[in-house]
């Protein structure tokens, strides 16, 4: 789905208010006649046209997803918690939490194997990472699809799902990061942008993954201030971070100053 041109013209924007606001009061009228694609389609409209509609949004939208969650393909599942967590839903029952877990429970019933598209992936994990969502399964899962199809994943989808693995603090998914490490070193200097080169500096530290002196060369996972109970050697963090600092170099000039200070919070703890 694709956004269209926006709309800066007051009066044009005025238009296009009224017109949403009765396609919004239509869909609560017409409720049960919604199928999922519509429903959905409906809710990620009204989220990048920056149309207010809570209502519908946090209440409407899950009381019909739980009716219909069945006939979603994994694209609706996705955008469902997407437009939720994108306009700050998602942390509670009154802000479309319900949604979270109806997604949830679908995906935990199809399983990875059923999560194939890289965007759908990557978006979930940034929904479930932004409201604060999700178990230790649908984590595990998502950690798996991810390594799966790592390979299929464009730029963009490799560093949002290590962000969205880093905000949510899911460290224990050491396959995943060993699969985003070997993208970087094939990726790093040619195909990341300043955006993804900033993310995946700012998740690895954000994870606790450092370079202590005295381990030859390996990665450890650290908390800040000292080292876990249980160490986490990972080799592979050495490369990836030289490769890293390759591409900060080749972007510099393009990066805005979050992404300047993204990737500055990987020094202290290198």
């Amino acid at each position: 789905m694709s956004e269209g041109p926006e709309v800066k013209h007051p009066a044009e924007k005025a238009v296009y208010h009224r017109a949403l606001t009765l396609i919004v009061q239509e869909a609560h009228r017409r409720l049960d006649e919604m199928e999922a694609q519509n429903l959905v389609s409906l809710g990620y409209a009204i989220v990048i046209s920056n149309f207010e509609a809570p209502d519908f949004l946090f209440r409407a939208l899950p009381e019909r997803l739980a009716k219909v969650c069945g006939r979603a393909n994994a694209q609706d599942l996705s955008n469902a918690v997407w437009a939720t967590a994108k306009v700050g839903g998602g942390q509670s029952d009154t802000t479309g939490a319900r949604t979270f877990f109806i997604v949830e429970e679908e995906v935990l019933r199809r399983g990875a194997a059923r999560l194939e598209n890289p965007q759908n992936i990557s978006n979930t994990a940034w929904a479930f990472a932004k409201a604060g969502q999700g178990s230790d399964g649908l984590w595990a899962l998502l950690a798996d699809a991810a390594t799966r199809r790592m390979s299929q994943f464009k730029a963009q989808n490799c560093s949002n799902t290590l962000y969205a693995f880093a905000v949510a603090q899911r460290k224990d998914h050491h396959a995943l990061f060993e699969a985003v490490s070997r993208e970087i070193l094939q990726r790093a200097e040619t195909d990341l942008g300043s955006q993804d080169l900033a993310n995946m500096s700012w998740a690895l530290a954000t994870l606790g993954f450092v370079m202590p002196e005295d381990d030859g060369g390996r990665g450890t996972l650290q908390k800040r201030g000292g080292v876990t109970n249980n160490v986490t050697t990972a080799p592979w963090l050495g490369p990836t971070l030289e490769a890293l600092s390759r591409g900060a170099q080749r972007s510099c000039r393009k990066f805005n100053p979050q992404h300047l200070a993204n990737t500055a919070w990987r020094a202290p703890r290198v």
